[in-house]
């Protein structure tokens, strides 16, 4: 367990591995730093409203009252994030409880578990490519991974071809229909799949503890030889889907001749 000023910390040591191109375009730029909103003014963080550094108000303001609407409606107990921009903190918002026994009121030293801190890092880049109009969010990911033209979806125990294009906006909100596989907690401990969702994807995550998958390239090329849990856009599933946009980002920004370079250590090693 670590306080939200723990994880913060991580944060930064993940962007640190970045290259320098990146690293600057994700401190210049605001990022949203989900479960991290907790004591970040203890850590160094100044305070300023966001129209002192270009947020929209009433934009935060509608974001914050649906994340409460789904914290009422029963979507989850609690929620906590926040936005930095500039070092300096221009959004907090905490929302319900820690806990199922709704006992304890979410604040500002909550515990949280830190799990895929590179999810966000991956989104900024992307979204940063989007607003420089290098990418578009209903471009299909074919078009960068001609493979996955060709996916087929599984329908009980048969497959079925695709009947919607898989689009990188599919990647960035989990609803591609791609999963995930057994995780390992502790080292050299076995994989064991607790679900059907993780059975089709164990042998990916096999081959990723033992090396043999050790690219994102090389973890794109897997992932097309397995059936999509549902067609894109149908339904949401956590899973690769970030890694799969890591990939297109990094392989167009290669193209263009700048940053990702070591989105393989990032992702492919997390």
């Amino acid at each position: 367990m670590q306080s939200l000023a723990g994880l913060l910390h991580t944060w930064q040591w993940h962007v640190s591995l970045v290259p320098a191109e990146i690293t600057k375009m994700l401190t210049a730029r605001s990022a949203f730093v989900n479960g991290m909103s907790a004591a970040l003014s203890v850590v160094g963080f100044g305070r300023a409203s966001p129209e002192e550094l270009g947020f929209d108000p009433e934009v935060l303001e509608m974001h914050k009252q649906r994340i409460k609407t789904h914290q009422e409606n029963g979507v989850f107990t609690g929620f906590a994030e926040g936005a930095l921009s500039d070092g300096k903190i221009v959004f907090l918002n905490l929302c319900g409880f820690t806990d199922k026994t709704k006992k304890h009121r979410m604040t500002e030293r909550t515990l949280f578990r830190g799990y895929s801190m590179m999810k966000p890092i991956t989104a900024t880049a992307f979204m940063s490519l989007v607003d420089d109009g290098m990418l578009k969010l209903d471009d299909p990911v074919h078009k960068f991974i001609p493979k996955f033209k060709f996916l087929r979806v599984k329908r009980g125990k048969k497959t079925e071809p695709l009947r919607k294009t898989m689009t990188l906006r599919h990647l960035l909100m989990h609803t591609s229909g791609i999963g995930y596989g057994p995780g390992a907690i502790t080292p050299g401990v076995p994989l064991v799949a607790r679900s059907p969702e993780e059975k089709l994807y164990k042998a990916v995550a096999v081959k990723q503890e033992t090396g043999e998958v050790d690219s994102l390239e090389k973890l794109c090329e897997e992932l097309c030889s397995l059936p999509l849990l549902f067609q894109p856009g149908a339904d949401y599933t956590y899973g690769m889907s970030l890694d799969v946009l890591g990939y297109v980002a990094q392989k167009w920004s290669f193209l263009l001749g700048f940053f990702l370079p070591a989105f393989d250590l990032l992702m492919g090693k997390q």
